[in-house]
Formats: structure tokens, sequence, C-alpha cells
């Protein structure tokens, strides 16, 4: 953690893996807020071309690419501007697991654990925890390795329908289908086991190829976003 006389001579915010539209405007809000001027540091992986040219077109923006399967690629491509970092932020889910390679190489700065990132990101994992929590607001669910009978017949057991298949690891909805009776399940379930490995392979997906199969939660839903400090104060 930097000392606050230390923190008042930093100006780079790092973004990880984009740098959107609604970042660039809070940079320029907390520029009038902070009264001093601002740089956007963008670090996106080498080998995600999208990225990269969305990155390339970022207004005033210092624009780092690397080898993020590397951590010495990393710590080479951060070490330049190391003493500069007032913050790091992400946004997009996809962008968590490069957020997660990128705190060990700035430990002075306010970051989420590595652990938790994966608690948010892999929907296991996040089910488990939900349940050991308080079990009325998890869903029934089953981690699925194949569309056998013997699956099958757990799956109808335990969750029961109307359900929905989900890979743990991918965003954007990918692989996710809704099935109301045995004949959907089977059939999506399979297409799922099918494609699960190429699509997280081509869409980098988080952890090991999973298949989250719950409970489809009827209800009004919400986007809820929850700030806690250091002291854990929310």
């Amino acid at each position: 953690m930097s000392r606050f006389d230390e923190a008042q001579e930093r100006n780079m915010i790092l973004f990880v893996g984009s740098y959107l539209k609604s970042q660039q405007k809070a940079v320029e809000k907390l520029e009038k807020i902070l009264k001093r001027e601002l740089t956007a540091c963008v670090i996106v992986d080498d080998s995600d071309m999208a990225a990269r040219a969305a990155a390339s077109t970022a207004n005033k923006a210092v624009v780092i690419e690397c080898d993020f399967s590397k951590e010495t690629e990393i710590q080479k491509a951060l070490l330049p501007y190391k003493n500069r970092f007032l913050a790091v932020t992400c946004r997009a889910e996809r962008n968590i697991p490069l957020l997660k390679k990128v705190v060990p190489h700035v430990p002075y700065l306010n970051t989420p654990t590595e652990k938790s990132l994966d608690w948010t990101t892999d929907k296991i994992k996040m089910r488990q925890l939900l349940r050991g929590y308080d079990r009325s607001i998890s869903p029934k669910f089953v981690v699925a390795h194949d569309a056998t009978k013997e699956t099958l017949d757990k799956i109808e057991k335990i969750v029961g329908f109307p359900l929905i298949i989900k890979p743990a690891g991918l965003a954007a909805s990918l692989l996710v289908t809704l099935c109301y009776h045995r004949e959907e399940l089977e059939e999506n379930l399979k297409k799922t086991v099918k494609k699960i490995d190429q699509i997280y392979a081509k869409k980098h997906g988080r952890g090991e190829p999973q298949i989250l199969v719950e409970e489809f939660m009827e209800g009004s839903m919400y986007s809820i976003d929850t700030y806690v400090n250091q002291r854990g104060v929310m």
C-alpha cells in the first residue's frame, strides 16, 4: 500500500483488458474531483486482436500489449509505470481473468484478492458459497460432465424443471439454455457437452470446462452494486 503522500504524486489509472467510453468519462470526472490531470494506461493481451484495435482508438491513453500467459511479460510491461499507478480496475466479466493476473504485480494498490475473483467468475464456486451462506438464496444445482441416462435422472431428481444449462466459466450467455422438460434437457445437454471444450478454448473460459445445471428461479431480476471498503463496511 502506498503512503498517502506517495499517492498524491501518482497520476495513472490502470485499465485491464479494455478502456470503454464510460471509463473515459469516469477519468475526466475524477480529474475534476482531484483537481489534477490523470493518464489512462490500458493493458491488453497481445493475442486479442479486437481488444488491441479498440484500445488503439482510446483518447490520450497509454496502451500496453503483452502476453498474459507469461508472468514475466506482464511484469516487464508494467515495470516502466509501476511508480505512477494510482488505481487498477476493469470492466466486463471476460476481463476479470486478466485482472487476476495483474493483481500480484501491483500489491501496493487496493484490489480484490485473486481468490475472490475466482469466486465471482466461476458459477459453481459462486453457488457453493451462496449455499454455505444461505441455502434459500441459492438455486438447486448439479454439475454435469455428460448426458447419460444416469446424469439426466440425477438432474431431474435434484433440480427438476424448469432448469437452465450454463457453462461455469463463460460469459455473455454462451451455451446458456432454458429447458422445460426432459427431452429439451437431453438434447441441449448433449450439444453443450459436445461444444464446451471448443468454445472454452476460443473464448478463453475460466478454469476447467464444467457444466452447471440449475433450477430456474422465476421472479424479478435485479442488478446490484456493492462497494466494500478495507474494513468490510458495505
